[in-house]
């Protein structure tokens, strides 16, 4: 895929230095990926069922992270990642976090003090410990995880400034918009937003054996006729329903359940 060029509109005074947080996701965790196209950003990512992600917060400023682009590789060009943050004091919970992450990948948000968030997927460990030498010589854990991407790393759900003059407009919004709601029987509502397409629905498990019906009237079932899924099993449903103007999927289940719905 081919991008225009853009503008980038001067920033008024420095933004601060240093990450918020680090959050790390297992793989394994993840139920729906964002795609990224051609604009570096990406909708939020869907954890399955009870998986959770892990936050390491800083108060101090102890995290970074910094990237270059790499023209030497045969195959195109590469974009490398590089994050780097410290703990202090060696401890148990931080020896059972570094034993988790041997020999497998895993994904990254980061969060700059200025509120953006990135996507890092697939990075690798490296970590060391240190005790110090001496009473004043602080005991620190050091951290630096690793990745090489085709394209920069995402940023998550946000918007272009600055585009125009060097050519095509890009679309501010992520790629992906993704809308999640609760139901509970017999019935419930998800309101869609004019000019989106859904494109993609997932029913999550329900305790029991769950009938799922979908529509764009309140009894109808434009999008989903009547649906028998068994008990602890996800179900997806592809589908292409435009909205021009602002409206509403009306979902009817027989069993507590979330609806998740993909827009474009």
């Amino acid at each position: 895929m081919i991008c225009s060029l853009h503008d980038i509109e001067r920033v008024c005074g420095p933004a601060p230095g240093g990450l918020k947080s680090v959050t790390l996701i297992l793989p394994e965790n993840v139920y729906t990926f964002p795609e990224q196209y051609c604009v570096p950003n990406v909708g939020d990512i869907v954890l399955g069922e009870a998986a959770t992600s892990y936050t390491i917060e800083f108060k101090r400023d102890t995290a970074r992270l910094v990237d270059k682009t790499s023209t030497g590789n045969r195959a195109g060009d590469t974009f490398d990642y590089t994050l780097t943050f410290s703990l202090d004091e060696i401890r148990l919970v931080v020896e059972w976090l570094r034993a988790k992450l041997a020999n497998r990948r895993v994904h990254v948000i980061v969060e700059y003090r200025t509120g953006l968030q990135r996507l890092l997927p697939y990075m690798r460990l490296v970590s060391d410990s240190d005790s110090g030498d001496r009473i004043g010589t602080p005991q620190r854990y050091n951290f630096s995880l690793t990745t090489s991407l085709a394209q920069p790393a995402p940023t998550i759900n946000s918007s272009l400034t600055g585009v125009g003059g060097g050519g095509v407009v890009e679309t501010p919004e992520p790629p992906g918009l993704t809308i999640g709601q609760v139901i509970t029987p017999t019935n419930g509502a998800v309101s869609i937003p004019s000019g989106k397409l859904v494109h993609a629905l997932v029913i999550t498990p329900a305790a029991s054996d769950n009938t799922v019906k979908i529509g764009t009237t309140t009894t109808g079932d434009e999008i989903m006729s009547s649906e028998s899924i068994p008990t602890g099993q996800h179900y997806v449903l592809n589908t292409a329903y435009y909205f021009s103007a602002g409206g509403t999927l009306y979902v009817q289940v027989s069993q507590n359940c979330s609806v998740i719905v993909y827009l474009r």
